[in-house]
């Protein structure tokens, strides 16, 4: 279980590094914050693991949009954050965009370059899993991602097949090389 972690204060704490007070812990156990890196999700899906993804993602909202109506102090509310690629719009045959809105829901896209759009659809050594983690942690959108995900503190992250794990550790890396984050394992 690998979580990041500020030098001084805890960003993202397991559930066994949370402190005695209870209170404290009731309310950490009973609020997920789910982040979802994944290459596909809305914009475009082409896929299995696109499927896969929505599929995760909507039955957690489900599950939450459901214990809502019924009073249980047991119930776990969700947010979720999916981090997902956008194929540029040139890209040739796209299907149409699948859009999925909650109000525990946000999407934070990754616009690929016109470049990759002959990738797109793929997802061997030449899809754009390479771009998606590139675009991911260059310049500007590390800055802004780091912002988001450090914002949101995250309970858990859900990397959807090696693309999305690929993404994580460029994210990971590219946090931990601008910031003093660092990766404790509990």
């Amino acid at each position: 279980n690998m979580t990041l972690a500020k030098k001084t204060s805890i960003a993202v704490e397991a559930p066994d590094t949370i402190n005695n007070n209870e209170s404290h812990l009731l309310q950490r156990r009973h609020h997920r914050r789910v982040l979802f890196l994944s290459l596909e999700f809305n914009f475009a899906p082409f896929s299995g693991n696109g499927v896969l993804c929505r599929s995760l993602v909507s039955g957690l909202l489900l599950d939450d949009t459901t214990n809502n109506e019924t009073p249980n102090n047991d119930h776990t509310h969700v947010e979720i954050r999916v981090i997902c690629a956008k194929p540029h719009p040139s890209t040739p045959n796209l299907s149409s965009n699948i859009p999925l809105t909650h109000k525990n829901l946000e999407i934070w896209p990754v616009e690929l370059q016109e470049s990759s759009s002959h990738q797109w659809k793929r997802l061997d050594r030449h899809g754009p899993w390479n771009e998606f983690a590139s675009a991911l942690c260059c310049g500007s959108n590390i800055i802004n991602f780091r912002g988001c995900i450090e914002q949101f503190e995250p309970t858990d992250v859900v990397a959807v097949d090696w693309h999305g794990m690929l993404a994580w550790q460029a994210v990971c890396t590219a946090i931990t090389n601008t910031t003093n984050l660092r990766w404790r394992k509990d």
